[in-house]
Formats: C-alpha cells, sequence, structure tokens
C-alpha cells in the first residue's frame, strides 16, 4: 500500500510539473532566485549573447574566418555562458517532451524566415548597444544593481511598441491577400504520427546521453574546473524547464504592454519579472556588500546608447518571434524558426562586437551609499510594479 501511494503520488507531482502551465509570478520568483545562485556560484550573472560569442568565434576558426570575429578565448563547454545556453536548450526541450509540447514547426510563410533572419540581426545590434540582451542587459543588469539595466528597461518598452504597430501592420497585410505559400510540416497525431512518436523519444535519450557524456568530461579532470560547470549546467536546465512550463516571454511582455492580443499575459510576466528582480537585487546587496562579489562585476556603461540598443533589440523580438531565451527555449520546443535566429545571432553578433565598440562609465547605483542606493533601486521597482498596475487599470 505505501508503494502505491508513494507512485500516485509521484504520478500527481509529474502532472503538476508537466501537465499544466506554470503562473508567471512563480516563474518570476523562481528565475530570480536561480539568476541570484548562479550569481553566487559562478560569479556573474546568467546572460545569454556572450556565449553565442564564443560559439560564433569557434565556427569561424573552423572554417578559418577567424579573422572576422576574434580568436576564441575559452572552449565551448568551458565557458560560464555558453554551457548555461546549452543548459537553457536541454531543459526546455525535455520539459516540452516531457509534457508533451514538442512538434518540429517548420516556418509558415517566407516572410517568417525573412523576420526570423533580420529579428537575429537586429537583435545582436541592439546587444551591441546596449551591453546585454533581455538578460544581460535588462533582468541581469538591474539585478547587479546598475543602471544601465533601467536605460535598456526605456528601450525595450519603446521598441516593444514599435514592434506592435509592426505586428499589426502585417497582420493587415496578410489579410489582403499577400501571404506565401509555405507548406507547413507539424509532425505529430495530426501530421505524421510515427515521427510523432519517434522523434521527441530520440531527442530525449541524445539529450539525456549529452547530459551524462558533459558531467563524465567534467568529472574526468579533462575540463578545467569540471564541478564549475556541472553545476552551470544544471542551472542552465532548470532555467530552461521554468520558461518552457510558464511561457514567460520577455517579447509578449513588452510587444503587448499597451494593447494587443495577449495584453492580460503581458502584464502577469511584468508582474513576475519585477518579483524576480526583488528577489534579484536583494541577493545582489548581500553579495556585493559582504564583499562575496566585487561591487563593480558587471556594472556596465550608461548612456542614451542602451535605450537606443533596448529599442532596436525590442523591435528585433518581436521580429523573430522570441527574445534571446525565448529563441532558445522555442528552439527545444521544435520551431525551426527559432533555430534560423539562433543561427545568425551566433554568425553576426562576434562580428558586430569586434567592429563597433562603445565605451563609457558605469554607474553602480549602492554607489549613493548603500542605503540610499537600495532604496533608490527599491523605489523604481514600486514605481515598475505601479506602472504596470496602472496599464492593467486602464484595459479594464
Amino acid at each position: 500500500m505505501k508503494l502505491a501511494a508513494f507512485h500516485q503520488a509521484l504520478r500527481n507531482l509529474f502532472r503538476e510539473v508537466f501537465g499544466r502551465p506554470w503562473p508567471e509570478h512563480l516563474a518570476g520568483l523562481l528565475l530570480g532566485t536561480v539568476n541570484i545562485i548562479f550569481y553566487t556560484w559562478a560569479l556573474k550573472p546568467y546572460t545569454i549573447f556572450s556565449g553565442y560569442q564564443v560559439w560564433g568565434q569557434h565556427i569561424y576558426g573552423i572554417i578559418n574566418l577567424g579573422w572576422l570575429s576574434g580568436v576564441p578565448m575559452t572552449q565551448v563547454l568551458e565557458d560560464k555562458t555558453s554551457v548555461g545556453i546549452i543548459g537553457l536548450v536541454l531543459g526546455a526541450s525535455m520539459a516540452a517532451i516531457l509534457s508533451k509540447e514538442f512538434r518540429v514547426r517548420l516556418p509558415k510563410s517566407k516572410l517568417q524566415v525573412i523576420e526570423a533572419i533580420f529579428g537575429g540581426i537586429l537583435m545582436s545590434f541592439g546587444v551591441v548597444l546596449s551591453f546585454g540582451c533581455n538578460w544581460g542587459g535588462f533582468f541581469s543588469a538591474i539585478t547587479a544593481l546598475s543602471l544601465h539595466g533601467w536605460a535598456m528597461f526605456l528601450g525595450l518598452i519603446v521598441g516593444g511598441y514599435l514592434g506592435q504597430l509592426y505586428t499589426q501592420y502585417r497582420i493587415s497585410f496578410e489579410i489582403v491577400g499577400s501571404r506565401d505559400t509555405f507548406v507547413e510540416w507539424a509532425e505529430g497525431s495530426r501530421g505524421n504520427p510515427v515521427l510523432g512518436r519517434w522523434v521527441p523519444k530520440t531527442l530525449f535519450t541524445l539529450e539525456v546521453l549529452f547530459i551524462v557524456l558533459a558531467l563524465t568530461y567534467y568529472g574526468s579532470g579533462l575540463a578545467r574546473d569540471g564541478a564549475l560547470y556541472s553545476v552551470i549546467l544544471f542551472f542552465g536546465i532548470l532555467v530552461g524547464i521554468i520558461i518552457q512550463r510558464s511561457r514567460f516571454c520577455f517579447t509578449t511582455a513588452f510587444r503587448d504592454l499597451f494593447y494587443g492580443p495577449e495584453f492580460e499575459r503581458s502584464i502577469r510576466i511584468h508582474k513576475g519579472i519585477v518579483l524576480g528582480l526583488l528577489v534579484g537585487v536583494t541577493g545582489a546587496f548581500v553579495l556585493k556588500y559582504r564583499g562575496f562579489v566585487e561591487p563593480s562585476n558587471y556594472v556596465y556603461p550608461v548612456s542614451l546608447m542602451n535605450i537606443l540598443g533596448g529599442m532596436v533589440f525590442a523591435f528585433g523580438m518581436v521580429l523573430a518571434g522570441a527574445c534571446a531565451s525565448g529563441v532558445l527555449w522555442r528552439a527545444g520546443e521544435g520551431y525551426v524558426n527559432a533555430l534560423l535566429t539562433i543561427f545568425t545571432a551566433v554568425l553576426v553578433y562576434p562580428i558586430l562586437r569586434k567592429v563597433f565598440t562603445f565605451s563609457g562609465t558605469g554607474f553602480f547605483m549602492p554607489s549613493l551609499g548603500w542605503a540610499n542606493g537600495m532604496v533608490f533601486i527599491y523605489t523604481l521597482l514600486l514605481l515598475y510594479l505601479a506602472f504596470i498596475i496602472y496599464l492593467e487599470g486602464r484595459r479594464r
């Protein structure tokens, strides 16, 4: 009887985790917590695009075009950001398979292919301008108590609004009759039931095998600081599971903030972001105040470039249909569009990073005084939440 009850409890837990979407406020709290634990372990917050830089540099190095992007400084499996985003894709894909949400989805039109490519280009340029993506330039930047995160936040709002205008125009343009005629192949029960069963199971097996081999590589002593990267891989998998199960999409958050078909979910995601930032900045304050992390760690220059970069990045993520983390978890779900965006960013970002260099002075907000700085940050978070609640009330 006890064994049967235990099995039933496991089945109930599985249904709770993979049988229904997670609420956005829970996802925000979890992401903020994981981010600060990641910060403690890796001595840097969770980011994404510097991992793309490592990938791109290695690709160019393999084809003898390293002069385009610079010499790769670290190995793909020995770079903190690279390992973290590999874990994100693995976690999101496994969560999608376990929840039966994995499908191989081809682009619906030629326009979607073009948007995926140009979205990757604009996102990459936006990251160069703002010193980070929706994670490195916004979520993790604010967590690190750097003012440049708040500057990008302003740009994301404006860029998301412009992206919504473009989305409305594109919908009206398609209604007129200009849709391309790409054939969509959706494997699954309605498309190809054989592949619908075989592809997810095979992919899941390969992902588990990769994790086992990676942990073996780290534990064998072949990798430098193997234990460090083993835990980073685990944190990346956690991030992937969280954002896949909650569909915590920064694109939806900023694109539909003022109006749009997903306005209500945008509001819920923003509330989750505020909760995540509240956890993050409090944790970062403790880390930096107590000297566990250098106060200037991840404090980047702040200027109008951050705002402009946020605008460019937000419009790019609307074109791509997902943000920096969104394209990773969508790729894990089987979206070919997301793979196109990732591949574009991997090839373009290292070149842009080498060609365009921007300097400036960073502003560490507790430089106003630890107490004054934190009061200022908490006030900004309160104003952020009040702004979201105002928009919610006005819409109702």
